[in-house]
């Protein structure tokens, strides 16, 4: 009998961890069909500084001890939520606001609209006092899709020469999702590569409705205002 109510037991746990398993996949979305999990979805995240002085072999080396400070993403339901923490704005942002309305002449406004982080906090998502969008990248071709916005804890971006990286995509729901994109702030050179740490094959694209061979499969992203040597 004990034998019977072991096996009964042993059977009920196993059900409800595959009922607890199958629940977190189907709520993670990523561990089942990432590109599925994207649908849908507005992030923002910052982009590194790269210090200035800091040539690409030195940049290469400190990539993978950078990424582990990597700042996670905070992801919205709507793109106008989603633009609202990338700038601080507190106004000016229409509900229905859409990825093609993006300009560097609305980004200018809206980040001068914005409050303090403090007070802009107590009235929803707020991004720091002084930030800049570098840059929006899309999972769809033609600027469709789910949307991912990099913001720089600057009011520059690229306009005065400073640069950005983003040195591994892997592990976020952007790695090999990317199909097109677009710059602002001065990143007038944005490079994708296809691997982490700026391996593989590159593509500049600064405002790219499509990434031909390397549609999704870009994992490591850098800014500048002119072009590197590549």
């Amino acid at each position: 009998m004990k034998n019977k109510l072991l096996v009964i037991a042993i059977g009920l746990f196993s059900l409800i961890l595959t009922g607890v398993a199958v629940s977190y996949a189907q709520q993670e979305g990523a561990s089942v069909d990432r590109s599925a999990a994207a649908r849908g979805r507005h992030c923002v995240a910052q982009a590194y500084q790269i210090p200035e002085g800091m040539d690409e072999a030195d940049l290469t080396a400190e990539a993978p001890a950078a990424d582990t400070a990597a700042p996670a993403a905070t992801c919205f339901r709507s793109f106008a939520e989603a633009l609202q923490a990338a700038t601080g704005a507190t106004s000016g942002i229409a509900p229905n606001i859409t990825p093609a309305d993006v300009t560097d002449e609305l980004l200018t406004s809206l980040t001068a609209s914005a409050v303090p982080t403090d007070a802009a906090s107590a009235a929803g998502p707020a991004a720091p006092a002084a930030t800049r969008v570098i840059g929006i990248h899309y999972t769809g071709s033609s600027y469709t899709g789910s949307t991912h916005t990099w913001v720089v804890g600057n009011s520059l971006g690229c306009t005065t020469g400073y640069s950005y990286t983003y040195p591994n995509l892997g592990g976020t729901w952007l790695n090999d999702v990317i199909s097109s994109y677009r710059a602002y702030g001065g990143c007038a050179a944005t490079y994708h590569f296809q691997h982490a740490y700026f391996l593989g094959p590159v593509l500049r694209c600064n405002w790219c409705s499509t990434f031909d061979a390397l549609d999704n499969r870009v994992s490591s992203i850098k800014w500048y205002r002119t072009p590197p040597h590549y």
